[in-house]
């Protein structure tokens, strides 16, 4: 071994010391080795805690990074690069008509089931472990007979949080706490009637009845429940309910087009708990094949209310009507027109027709009422969104082969233009901190908001795909592989890839990155396995099967 060198520590400000006259004035050689050594194993010392003091740093950053956007819908709780299944579903469990998908509202996981004539199962497990946390019967209208086919009730439950106007923006307050609840509307048919084309081709008209449920997804508990008249449709809102009711149903004798009539209906809306209406108001006389479903969108002010190809903007406190498109419009060719609203921050509203010829515009209609055109524009949804880009409307300008275009953004005070990025976007972006992320072909994208400047890009080797983020990394997914980036600097964090293992789809580390292949024990590679996509279970990153198969990690 050899012996350790003496060292001399010299500031940099320090001037260069000359060599003593006497070296007894330095003590004995072995009193200034010992000294040395301590200053060495010293610096060890300090740097050892250095490296302790930069994790913690990095530890509390990840921390405060987690309980910021806790609240941020859509924002995952922190990903580690050791991801594993946490649980599964059973592969038994029923995937058939009349089972709704597992949702996620916070912490809990629900679904529903039709378990038998006249009844649906409700039922809640835990995210992050699968088990289970409650179940519970509902009976529901409707049921006749056990084996006509028609009876069986189908379906669809939501977060009552994603019940809001579709740009962004708080949920209406109301009696329902929109964090803890979900929204189920329960569909049993006991009427379809099919009518022929002249062309050969048919059409099916259908009534039954529909309940409302609000579930408490904590206990199970049914918060709030609505059942609808014989042939009303619904479409739920955070704080009750909007209903269309047609004034003549379908009639078996209906067998060609000819001979349906016209009709007008009744649109309705109501808050959850009240037996009346807070308004309602009368549609022209429509053609029922255009008649059949209802949709409704509110922010507090205004609603949306659309009917096959009518939409009618109106005041939600009043019921007063503030603007309709699409009852009498027709494209050039004297073919019909469909329009909706889309309700946007600041009151802006952005009005959307499509023509049966092909034809579409779009305009954005400002607070003041400045009309300006955006037709050149297809606006794009972030998601999650923490409204650090409040007062923008993004867009791209799209390019019809591919789908992929610039970013951009729009004032919505002014309809101005406030910037076109270098940066590119398909469908999938990510607002956080004022930093747009985007995903467009084989690149991710970081945009200043405030003025559209790149920050950073990263070529992905594993195109499109979904991205989602924990607010520290951002996981792009596709061709079956979970890629990591740094938020900051777009670095790759980690690389996981699902394949099918024995018990279904498993994670299996990619160490070697995005551009390695998973490998086994024996060095064989695994394949990719595609056959889904990811997703979220709450908080926890998931993969949902094609048929209906919940995967969740963490």
């Amino acid at each position: 071994m050899g012996a350790m060198a003496e060292i001399e520590l010299v500031e940099d400000d320090d001037p260069p010391r000359t060599p003593d006259a006497s070296p007894a004035d330095h003590g004995p050689r072995s009193s200034r080795l010992r000294r040395l050594r301590w200053i060495a194993a010293g610096a060890v010392g300090v740097l050892a805690v250095g490296v302790v003091g930069t994790q913690l740093v990095i530890d509390a950053r990840q921390r405060a990074l987690a309980a910021r956007y806790a609240d941020v819908p859509g924002v995952l709780a922190p990903l580690r690069p050791d991801l594993t299944v946490l649980w599964r579903t059973a592969p038994d469990e029923p995937q058939t008509d009349g089972f709704a998908p597992r949702i996620a509202v916070g912490d809990v996981v629900m679904r529903g089931t039709a378990s038998g004539v006249g009844t649906i199962t409700l039922d809640g497990v835990d995210a992050a472990t699968g088990d289970p946390l409650w179940a519970q019967t509902v009976s529901v209208p409707g049921a006749t007979a056990s084996d006509d086919p028609l009876v069986s009730p189908q379906i669809s439950c939501a977060a009552t949080a994603l019940y809001r106007r579709e740009f962004g923006g708080p949920v209406t307050p109301g009696p329902v706490d929109v964090d803890g609840t979900a929204i189920c509307v329960v569909t049993t048919l006991t009427l379809m009637v099919e009518t022929r084309f002249d062309n050969a081709s048919s059409n099916q008209f259908s009534a039954g009845y529909t309940t409302l449920l609000v579930v408490d997804t904590v206990t199970g508990e049914v918060a709030e429940r609505a059942d609808l008249p014989y042939g009303t449709y619904a479409s739920p809102l955070p704080d009750g309910y909007v209903t269309k009711v047609p004034d003549v149903l379908p009639d078996p004798s209906w067998e060609s087009i000819d001979v349906v009539p016209t009709v007008a209906s009744t649109i309705s809306r109501y808050t959850w708990g009240e037996q009346d209406p807070r308004w309602s108001f009368r549609t022209e006389p429509l053609d029922l094949v255009d008649n059949g479903w209802l949709s409704a969108t509110e922010d507090g002010r205004r609603m949306s209310v659309s009917v096959g190809s009518t939409a009618w903007l109106v005041d939600d406190r009043t019921g007063a009507f503030l603007d309709t498109r699409g009852a009498a419009d027709t494209d050039a060719t004297g073919g019909q027109r469909w329009a909706s609203y889309g309700l946007l921050p600041d009151d802006a509203t952005l009005v959307t027709t499509s023509g049966s010829d092909g034809s579409s515009s779009t305009t954005l209609v400002t607070r003041d009422g400045e009309h300006v055109d955006l037709d050149d524009l297809s606006t794009v949804q972030a998601y999650p969104d923490d409204g650090s880009t409040a007062g923008l409307l993004l867009a791209r300008v799209q390019d019809p082969d591919t789908g992929v275009g610039a970013l951009t953004a729009i004032d919505l005070g002014t309809g101005e233009q406030a910037w076109t990025s270098k940066a590119e976007v398909s469908w999938s972006i990510v607002v956080l901190d004022g930093i747009v992320y985007s995903l467009a072909m084989d690149t991710l994208w970081a945009v200043d908001a405030s003025d559209g400047s790149v920050l950073w890009s990263t070529h992905l080797q594993h195109t499109e795909g979904w991205l989602l983020t924990d607010g520290s990394v951002a996981v792009v997914s596709a061709d079956g592989r979970l890629d990591a980036y740094d938020l900051g600097s777009g670095a790759v964090a980690w690389s996981a890839a699902i394949v099918l293992g024995e018990d279904g789809p498993q994670l299996i580390p990619v160490p070697d990155g995005p551009t390695a292949s998973p490998t086994k024990p024996d060095g064989s590679r695994w394949a990719p396995w595609t056959d889904g996509y990811i997703s979220a279970a709450g908080r926890r990153l998931a993969w949902m099967t094609s048929s209906g198969g919940l995967v969740v990690l963490g």
